[in-house]
């Protein structure tokens, strides 16, 4: 009897440490500190603790980014990078649907010329050139980058026309300056190699906001990296695999056939063998594939594997972003074909068919070139989405500071969860001590259901024999 009178009252203690462990269970998962990785709402604490001033109530719903771009670059000549901003903003929104591509919009990013242009097309460079030599003394002036690197002498131009208009960072021009000196002409070439990337695929407006706020050629390199990777055109031969029933000497590289002397014996004036011109080849004259016992003479099916050109269904299913049907027939032309030589003016892919807008705009909100790179060369695609859901989410909310935090600290961002702000912003200014409550938390929640399971399931001796 007296034990059936301990069972109620041990179990409701049960109960109520069940439900202590639980609550110190939830607080501690819902804690807002992370090991290695940071909360949205801690984020958005940073951009918080990083505005000049606090917000209202009436500003607190505005939107950051889009108020960042529209009064920071409502000038006139200002289009160029609005335009790019606006875009990656666009893209940042959408980038959970649509992995970050903008469908079925016309993109305006293509109407202003590149920044190399300038010193590239022959109508203008004479012009430029002019401008460039009122800069500064000849012995300060950048386009002397090219006494060691004579083969970037438009690069050379173009990084001395963005130091006259002051869109060089001055950390970056001191140390152009000092290889110059030094004759360190590897890192010359790597340097203006960069400038060369960035300048074919932004105006000089955009490309200015990004040298402004760069301040080491590795930073801008790797920046440039980036940039390549996003818009990279992966080779002609890599889409172009639909035989057409005929041979061109380039599908003959590498054996004697397709030598010139000797592919114009068989071709004719087209410079083209067909399947009938093929089966009129001597087969001692024919190329051999394989070795020792495999040896044999090749089939006119074993060359025939491309039709210099490639069509629409080719880019489809290797899922270009030439893909899209508008794009793709302004490429092509009247044919409906894209051509070699087509392919090789293209040049890049175009950038709104890439997720390069919003590392660009990333890059211009948070003033750091540099620290946008070193994320994404540290997690790659992954860190593009961080990226975007950190524009979109915290940064969106509370401002820049925000997705500084976040290029600041080098480190993943987490799914996020309900967190007060008080909380969030202790999380924020002591992270440590937050992951040191966090744990805390939860190591006492575990402490407490052993405690309460070992109470109530109790072994008692029947006689002392048993112990």
């Amino acid at each position: 009897m007296e034990q059936n009178k301990e069972k109620p009252f041990m179990f409701q203690q049960l109960v109520l440490h069940g439900l202590l462990a639980a609550a110190l269970l939830i607080c501690g998962w819902w804690f807002p500190a992370k090991y290695k990785a940071l909360h949205p709402r801690v984020l958005e604490q940073a951009g918080l603790a990083a505005s000049a001033a606090e917000d209202t109530d009436a500003q607190k719903d505005t939107d950051k980014l889009k108020g960042f771009i529209d009064s920071q670059y409502s000038e006139k000549g200002d289009v160029s990078i609005r335009t790019l901003l606006k875009f990656g903003n666009e893209q940042v929104k959408e980038a959970d649907d649509d992995d970050g591509q903008v469908q079925g919009k016309e993109s305006s990013l293509k109407e202003f010329p590149s920044a190399l242009s300038i010193f590239v097309d022959p109508a203008l460079r004479t012009r430029y050139m002019e401008i460039l030599a009122g800069f500064k003394e000849p012995e300060q002036n950048l386009y002397r980058l090219k006494e060691l690197a004579p083969q970037y002498r438009s690069a050379a131009a173009l990084v001395a026309y963005l130091d006259g208009r002051r869109k060089l960072h001055s950390d970056l021009r001191e140390d152009l300056l000092i290889s110059l000196k030094n004759d360190q002409t590897k890192r010359v070439k790597r340097t203006l190699h960069a400038f060369i990337i960035l300048g074919t695929r932004l105006s000089f407006e955009q490309m200015g906001e990004i040298t402004s706020h760069t301040s080491s050629p590795e930073a801008l390199i790797d920046f440039a990296k980036i940039a390549k990777i996003q818009t990279i055109l992966y080779p002609f031969n890599s889409y172009d695999v639909s035989p057409d029933g005929r041979i061109e000497a380039n599908e003959l590289r590498g054996f004697d056939l397709g030598k010139k002397e000797n592919f114009s014996k068989w071709s004719g004036d087209d410079k083209i063998i067909t399947l009938e011109e093929w089966a009129k080849i001597p087969e001692e004259h024919l190329p051999q594939i394989g070795e020792g016992e495999k040896a044999r003479s090749g089939k006119f099916e074993d060359f025939d594997v491309r039709s210099n050109s490639i069509s629409l269904k080719e880019l489809k299913t290797a899922n270009s972003p030439l893909a899209e049907e508008t794009l793709f027939n302004k490429i092509a032309g009247k044919d409906k074909e894209i051509s070699r030589a087509e392919w090789i003016e293209l040049g890049f892919v175009p950038l709104d068919l890439t997720k390069f807008p919003i590392i660009y705009t990333a890059s211009v909100w948070s003033e750091d070139p540099k620290g946008v790179a070193d994320y994404l060369m540290l997690y790659g695609r992954r860190g593009e989405k961080w990226l975007a859901q950190t524009m979109n989410g915290p940064a969106r909310k509370s401002g820049s500071g925000a997705l500084k935090a976040l290029l600041e600290r080098q480190l993943p961002l987490t799914r996020g969860g309900p967190a007060l702000v008080g909380v969030a912003s202790f999380s924020y200014q002591h992270p440590t001590w937050a992951l040191l409550v966090k744990y805390l938390l939860i190591g006492l929640g575990c402490l407490v259901i052993m405690r309460a399971w070992n109470s109530f399931f109790v072994l008692k001796a029947i006689d002392k024999e048993s112990l």
